[in-house]
């Protein structure tokens, strides 16, 4: 439900976050790059246009956060700190995908090649 709002672009940042053990970007400017990339996979679901997907990064930019993965980051300790993520459910990772704007939906069916073809954009 709307709850799930609240978790937008948290799958991503909890992964930055965890490989950079706390001590990189802040919650917030890891949860704001992990809102580009739930956008960008949303996008390539077809769930939401590329305005709505240039708007969020729009918006994302002019509030001075960080738009990208830190270079540093290794691309397999992003994917198993995804892995490790609390919202998981028996293997399979959950991401939460806008539908529109200010509609937010769980998905945990997404094939992991998809992901990692819109994370290719990041690394």
């Amino acid at each position: 439900g709307l709850r799930a709002l609240l978790n937008f672009g948290h799958t991503f940042g909890h992964a930055i976050e965890a490989v950079e053990a706390y001590k990189g970007l802040k919650h917030g400017e890891a949860v704001a790059v992990g809102m580009i990339i739930a956008s960008r996979l949303s996008e390539v679901l077809g769930f939401i246009s590329n305005d709505v997907r240039r708007r969020i990064e729009n918006l994302i930019q002019k509030a001075q956060l960080p738009m990208a993965i830190p270079k540093e980051i290794d691309r397999d300790e992003f994917w198993i700190a995804m892995l490790k993520d609390k919202k998981n459910d028996q293997g399979f990772v959950k991401y939460i995908l806008l539908n529109a704007l200010g509609q937010a939906e769980l998905k945990s069916d997404i094939s992991r090649k998809t992901v990692e073809e819109v994370l290719n954009q990041f690394f």
